[in-house]
């Protein structure tokens, strides 16, 4: 009679192993992908907050700025890495009020953002 070889059944075999690997390898590429969307999508909204944090402290002065002294103007304001135009328009809004408007534009990844603030000034 023929002794019987007992199987081995503990452990993986190479083919377990390899599909093992790609398949953590597919995640983790996946939850890369993720992260890196996500950081992108936190930088703009980053952006953004930043553009408004300037119009609103625009309009600030704005609010204390007789109605006499408002005057257009154009500047450049850099925060970390990113330059921001600020233009401020004055028109006429009436016999003694003013529409002042700031426009906030920057750019994205390749594309310019804007962000826009009206408000109607009087004494």
């Amino acid at each position: 009679m023929m002794a019987r070889v007992a199987k081995n059944t503990d452990g993986f075999t190479l083919i377990e192993f390899l599909m093992a690997l790609l398949i953590i390898s597919v995640g983790l590429l996946g939850l890369l992908e993720t992260l890196g969307v996500s950081m992108k999508q936190n930088l703009s909204n980053k952006m953004r907050t930043d553009a408004i944090s300037i119009a609103d402290q625009h309009m600030a002065v704005v609010r204390v700025t007789p109605i006499a002294a408002l005057t257009d103007s154009d500047e450049t304001k850099k925060l970390g890495f990113v330059n921001y135009s600020v233009v401020r328009e004055v028109e006429n809004a009436g016999t003694s009020s003013r529409s002042v408007s700031v426009r906030i534009k920057w750019r994205d990844r390749g594309l310019e953002k804007q962000y826009s603030l009206t408000s109607i000034v009087s004494p």
